[in-house]
């Protein structure tokens, strides 16, 4: 048997070169055969896996052995050129350990990565020699090597066993090199790797009623030899023919895809012109063809959001972190809707995964922080909102955030001076504008109190809050008419408003 490795070195792999290599091996697996070689990961949990790429038209393709996959909902390729992709669009083949993972190339027509080609299955013979490329785990060792592992072909069973499986060959491949393209001897890819005999006689065994007679007598014979010699070294793939024989459905599979993406384009324009209702149209459509499209479920909660269905738009952010866990922006659209039917705890834990994922998320900060000061944690949102402000120092709903905690701790003067940044970057920001009227008035300076309300009422005249906050201040200053004129206004806007009622009262009675 005939070793072969590629170190590859990055942040994720490390590429070099190691051992000898002989002539036969050179002409047998070029350098564009590396090339073609994935390695899969995942974002939501450990292990790997190997996959290479196939030819089909306008998009990138990765041939794969389908328990590869089919536990993880982030999918990441790192190709030989150390870039790492990560995608969700994963095409399974009915009844076949074998999927497709697309991905569209970026500012290209054309995929740039070279796909393997595809030989005859059905012309391989026992005693041919074939060759193995993959990522093994190596236990103790951190490092990933794409590994050249050479055999020769020990079985070819005609029906196939379970899951396509129909060509054995003797290769001492272990795990992270499932879905790795077997080859003959001029490169191209006869076989996708996947199972030893012990797996393969697993598999037959949680499916032994529906074996023919034939299948049942082959697996017994495995599972003898596998009892016997003990080794494993005699492992399985599925003949590339098979995939050939049923890409009509990947063609149909990735049409669907297609559709969808062209739904869910047409929901993000229609959201953008705030007509939320079509773009719920539009996103449900995209659900039809891709039931685990996780842009279509995070705009459709989008969306929800802004029709004030918040319950809805939970929902809809679940069903978006169902298929992809990592997704923060799926996090902080569920932690805005949770915080909208004030279940803040939630909130913040919603928030605090969004940060887990993406660190510099100012919104998600903000959100944090506001979360926090619905909960009287007044010290934890300013920590929150100096760094939304630290990602984006013109945020102005941050420094008002902000302003409005230090008040709550009595630090009305930095409060002030965090309500001025606010209305630096948003003059008519009438919230500031009150906001810096309490803190005001809450160092006795009412005059200039007065004057931040009353630029607050410029922007928004008929908010009852604002008038009975002049009115104290008014009341201070024991300019009582004004005071009372105030009051009167904001119980003319909202005569059921206790604050308004109170302080009237209590001023006429001061006056009696």
């Amino acid at each position: 048997m005939i070793f072969r490795t590629i170190f590859v070195f990055s942040a994720l792999i490390f590429v070099g070169l190691a051992g000898c290599q002989s002539d036969i091996f050179s002409n047998r697996i070029d350098q564009q055969s590396q090339n073609s070689i994935v390695l899969i990961t995942y974002g939501d949990q450990g292990g790997h896996g190997t996959g290479f790429f196939i030819e089909v038209e306008g998009i990138c393709a990765v041939l794969t052995a389908a328990h590869v996959v089919v536990s993880s909902k982030n999918i990441n390729l790192t190709t030989y050129e150390k870039k790492l992709i990560s995608t969700t669009d994963v095409h399974f083949l009915p009844n076949l350990d074998l999927a497709v993972i697309t991905f569209n190339p970026e500012e290209e027509q054309d995929c740039p990565y070279k796909p393997l080609k595809f030989g005859n299955s059905k012309r391989v013979k026992i005693f041919d020699q074939v060759s193995v490329i993959g990522y093994p785990t190596r236990e103790g060792e951190e490092q990933l090597v794409l590994q050249f592992l050479d055999g020769k072909i020990s079985q070819i069973e005609n029906p196939p066993l379970p899951e396509g499986y129909a060509i054995s060959y003797h290769v001492g491949t272990v795990g992270g090199m499932s879905g790795a393209p077997v080859l003959d001897q001029r490169g191209r890819v006869i076989a996708i790797h996947g199972k030893t005999d012990f797996e393969l006689v697993e598999l037959a065994r949680n499916q032994q009623s529906s074996l023919s007679v034939e299948q049942q007598k082959t697996v017994d014979e495995i599972a003898e030899r596998e009892r016997t010699v003990r080794i494993n070294h005699f492992k399985w793939g599925i003949p590339v023919q098979t995939y050939l024989d049923n890409q009509s459905f990947i063609v149909t599979s990735m049409a669907k895809t297609q559709q969808a993406d062209k739904l869910v384009e047409e929901g993000k324009q229609l959201r953008n012109q705030g007509q939320y209702e079509e773009a719920i149209e539009s996103y449900n459509k995209a659900l039809e063809f891709k039931s685990d499209y996780h842009e279509a479920w995070y705009g459709l909660g989008y969306s929800l959001n802004e029709l004030e269905r918040y319950q809805k738009a939970i929902e809809s952010y679940n069903k978006a972190l169902e298929f992809k866990s990592d997704y923060h922006e799926a996090w902080y659209g569920l932690g805005y809707s949770l915080n909208e039917l004030e279940r803040y705890q939630e909130a913040i834990e919603s928030y605090n995964k969004a940060l887990e994922f993406k660190s510099d998320y100012h919104e998600a900060w903000y959100g944090l922080g506001y979360s926090l000061n619905e909960l009287e944690r007044y010290q934890e949102a300013i920590e929150s909102y100096n760094k939304a402000l630290e990602f984006k120092s013109d945020y102005h709903e941050a420094w008002y955030g902000l302003g409005y905690s230090l008040n709550k701790l009595e630090r009305y003067q930095e409060a002030i001076k965090s309500y001025d940044k606010a209305l630096e970057f948003k003059s008519d920001y009438h919230e500031a504008w009150y906001g810096r009227g309490v803190s005001l008035r809450r160092l006795e300076r009412y005059d200039e109190a007065i004057q931040s309300y009353d630029k607050a009422l410029e922007i928004d005249p008929n908010n009852p809050l604002y008038w009975n906050s002049r009115g104290l201040s008014l009341q201070n200053l024991k300019r009582y008419e004004e005071a009372i004129k105030s009051y009167d206004k904001a119980l003319e806007i909202d005569p059921n408003f206790d604050y308004a009622i109170e302080n009237r009262q209590r001023l006429l009675h001061i006056l009696n």
